[in-house]
């Protein structure tokens, strides 16, 4: 005797799965995500400014907060 289940076919990029409804979230789901305006956040190179050298120096810290992602805005040079 077969039990029969519900399940929806979903096809993506010429790629067939079945979601049985047991399929986990997507990361961004549960993630926290930071968003970070270079400029302002920390200065790498010391001219007062802001600027990728300063963000990528706090990473490590970010991290030990518990941060998952981080969304940069928009800057220019």
């Amino acid at each position: 005797m077969s039990q029969a289940t519900s399940s929806t076919k979903y096809a993506t990029n010429s790629r067939e799965f079945e979601d049985d409804g047991a399929s986990e979230h997507a990361w961004w789901q549960d993630a926290v995500i930071y968003q970070i305006y270079p400029r302002s956040f920390a200065d790498g190179n010391g001219d007062g400014m802001g600027d990728l050298a300063g963000v990528t120096s706090r990473l490590d810290y970010l991290k030990t907060l518990g941060i998952d992602a981080i969304w940069l805005s928009p800057f220019y040079r």
